[in-house]
């Protein structure tokens, strides 16, 4: 067995474990209020972040906190807009959840890929090469595909399908936009990306928490009100996928999470089927096999260099405060 495989199953294993119980705990009532998961989350990841950086820097936490909180509210300010698209992504994933089946949003959810090319495209004056071109437009089809289909649930309750595609849309332009400014943020020299997770922790909880007191349903009936043990699990998986992400790319390369994040169409569409009475159909079999092969593709055939990307620092360390599936990619 090669030494980093295991990372790559428990990759896999968290982002089929995360969309199928998050589907699961949001299929019958009594409903847990969405923002109150997403804040929890946010701050298991800024206390894990505060525990960590010190012992990476060996320097006390007061005296980062000063240096790259208190005296940089200019950088902070300008995380404040990646921070607020991922804290309104998250929510979206969660009400998308609401309405379909986990195999469907995760093939849907990998248009993301497409948002985050054309943002760089965009952005950071990347060229796609021909194939990642094709790849693109054969993930789109997919997915439509996959939209197409009449698979569905025969458990789990009914929900508005267009509003779950809906969801599912706008945070795939969310995770794409945010993580393309994240990654200009990252050019900054002298500043290491852990100390950019701490600065981009801070503000997401800060929205995640207005968030959360602003929700009618925290009013009504109370921060924990619907809350079961599989919820804890799906706040636990939150918080953990950005840090399996990174243990994938450190060890094995951005191709490696891709794929793997492909493959989880696959393993959450079989976990429907055997939990959820999920029933795919021909259309969303194929819609589904040409996302996995899209994103493989794409994912082989990597950015053609610019000026800009060589000032990029290496990823080797989580990224905190958001989606899934970590800073790199979102």
């Amino acid at each position: 067995m090669s030494a980093g495989l295991p990372s790559l199953l428990l990759l896999l294993a968290q982002m089929t474990l995360l969309v199928f119980l998050l589907r699961l705990s949001r299929s019958s009532p009594p409903l847990y209020s969405p923002p109150t998961a997403v804040l929890l989350s946010e701050v298991a990841k800024l206390l894990f972040c505060c525990f960590y950086l010190p012992y990476s820097t060996s320097e006390p936490l007061p005296a980062l906190l000063k240096e790259h909180v208190l005296d940089s509210p200019r950088i902070l300010l300008k995380l404040c807009v990646p921070s607020l698209l991922y804290c309104v992504q998250n929510q979206l994933l969660f009400a998308a959840l609401t309405h379909l089946p986990a195999g469907t949003y995760q093939a849907l959810y990998q248009l993301k890929i497409l948002t985050t090319a054309l943002f760089s495209v965009a952005f950071l004056a990347r060229k796609l090469s021909r194939k990642q071109c094709l790849a693109l437009l054969s993930l789109t089809l997919g997915a439509a595909l996959c939209q197409l289909s009449g698979s569905e649930e025969a458990s789990g309750g009914a929900g508005d399908k267009t509003a779950g595609i809906a969801c599912v849309l706008a945070a795939s332009c969310t995770s794409g936009f945010a993580g393309v400014y994240f990654e200009l943020m990252l050019k900054t020299k002298g500043t290491s990306l852990w100390v950019r997770n701490l600065q981009l922790a801070l503000p997401s909880v800060a929205f995640a928490g207005l968030s959360a007191l602003g929700s009618q349903d925290v009013r009504m009936y109370g921060f924990f009100y619907g809350y079961s043990p599989v919820v804890w699990v799906v706040i636990l998986l939150q918080s953990l996928g950005g840090f399996l992400v990174a243990m994938v790319v450190a060890r094995h390369s951005n191709l490696a999470k891709v794929i793997t994040a492909s493959l989880s169409v696959v393993s959450s569409s079989f976990v429907g089927w055997l939990f959820l009475g999920f029933q795919p159909d021909l259309k969303f079999a194929a819609g589904a096999a040409v996302v996995v092969g899209s994103a493989a593709v794409y994912a082989a055939n990597p950015y053609r260099e610019t000026a800009k990307d060589t000032e990029l620092p290496s990823v080797k360390a989580p990224l905190v405060g958001g989606g899934e599936e970590g800073k790199q990619e979102r």
